[in-house]
């Protein structure tokens, strides 16, 4: 007689086997795309922090040297101005890109002339001083081309005068030139953009002409001379 056990038989034990997969499960692929679109996003915000700092660096630098060229004309040196380069032929001064204090030139009689008494200021690299006008003209006139803003100007290294469009104050710290005229503004506005520098002028990053919105300004009012970072 047989028993149950032998009826049934031997026990058979079952082993689960992972078969290769063929790929990657949808889930596993949009968590992927995620991370990487995740990483994207973060490197292009940090770049554009990037941008917005050397910006608002390149603004306060050029407010706190027209506040230094204020103070030292409102101590007796003056008057004492910043010049502008707006050409490569300068000793090291790089145009539309750097700046410089200049005082009256005491070995010379002439009225005009005027001598560094610094080094050279520098923008930023990638940013340059544009000569673009405002979006309104109540706003101000650009130093850069504004009437009467000219001054011969010598610079380091060299012995010859060169012209400049310059900023001047005098010394109750007001803005002494450019003189007005009968088209003056009462505002004088410095213009910083991402850009270069070519034969023709300051150039944006998608080439030509600055916009007025891709400038960061500074306004300094004739009567007081205080410059101010305007948002």
């Amino acid at each position: 007689m047989q028993t149950k056990h032998h009826l049934l038989g031997d026990k058979t034990s079952i082993r689960l086997v992972k078969l290769p997969r063929g790929g990657y499960t949808l889930v596993e692929i949009l968590v992927v795309v995620g991370i990487i679109a995740f990483m994207i996003a973060l490197v292009g915000s940090s770049t554009g922090v990037i941008g917005k700092t050397q910006g608002l660096t390149a603004v306060t630098e050029i407010t706190a040297l027209c506040d230094l060229a204020r103070s030292r004309s409102m101590d007796g040196e003056g008057p004492v101005m910043v010049a502008f380069a707006t050409s490569g032929d300068f000793v090291t001064g790089e145009p539309y890109r750097s700046a410089i204090l200049c005082a009256e030139d005491t070995s010379t009689e002439a009225p005009d002339d005027y001598m560094a008494i610094a080094e050279w200021f520098y923008l930023p690299t990638g940013y340059v001083f544009s000569n673009i006008a405002a979006a309104t003209s109540t706003a101000g006139g650009n130093v850069l081309t504004a009437p009467n803003s000219i001054r011969r100007v010598k610079l380091p290294g060299s012995d010859e005068t060169v012209e400049l469009p310059c900023l001047g104050f005098g010394s109750l710290g007001e803005v002494v030139f450019p003189e007005p005229d009968t088209t003056s503004q009462d505002t004088l506005l410095i213009a910083i953009a991402e850009g270069t520098a070519s034969s023709n002028g300051p150039v944006s990053q998608r080439g030509g002409a600055h916009q007025p919105g891709e400038c960061r300004w500074v306004a300094v009012r004739r009567n007081s001379g205080t410059p101010m970072i305007l948002p």
